[in-house]
């Protein structure tokens, strides 16, 4: 995989009117294939860096599939005004989630572009949070600085 991209990838979730956020910086792979467009990166694990989560963003005709492809393989499929049902792999075992996505935008070209999902998880059809995802792409270029220069993985949790 050809890491020439910055993805940066903010998650934000609501529970009981609690907010959480997460921030990763990673480097990764774009394609722009017409009407179809793919995310790659991968995320490594925080206690051995030598295992890692392939991540694989694909948008085709405004449906957002995100697959995690590690120990075990979950998507999550998300389609403004529609409900899917997904299975996740946790470490109880296997459950399956409910996914409405409420909100959903992208704009993307050849260098990259952004995307933003606003979606809520139930469980067993009860409300469990509501998600917003923000998503920027750009190409990796040699002017990187600080933060940005040579980024492998980096994570920030903010409450």
């Amino acid at each position: 995989m050809k890491e020439d991209f910055l993805i940066s990838i903010k998650g934000i979730q609501t529970v009981n009117g609690q907010k959480d956020s997460i921030d990763l910086k990673t480097v990764g792979s774009y394609i722009n294939r017409g009407n179809k467009k793919y995310i790659t990166y991968r995320e490594f694990d925080e206690k051995n860096s030598a295992k890692s989560t392939l991540t694989v963003l694909s948008i085709h005709d405004n449906v957002l599939t995100l697959r995690k492809i590690g120990d075990a393989t979950d998507s999550l499929v998300l389609e403004a005004g529609k409900h899917h049902r997904c299975f996740y792999h946790t470490f109880m075992g296997v459950i399956q989630i409910g996914v409405f996505t409420y909100k959903m935008h992208y704009d993307f070209n050849s260098d990259g572009g952004n995307l933003y999902a606003g979606y809520s998880l139930d469980f067993n059809s009860e409300f469990a949070s509501k998600n917003e995802l923000f998503v920027s792409v750009k190409p990796k270029n040699d002017n990187l600085t600080g933060d940005n220069k040579d980024v492998k993985n980096s994570t920030t949790n903010k409450d």
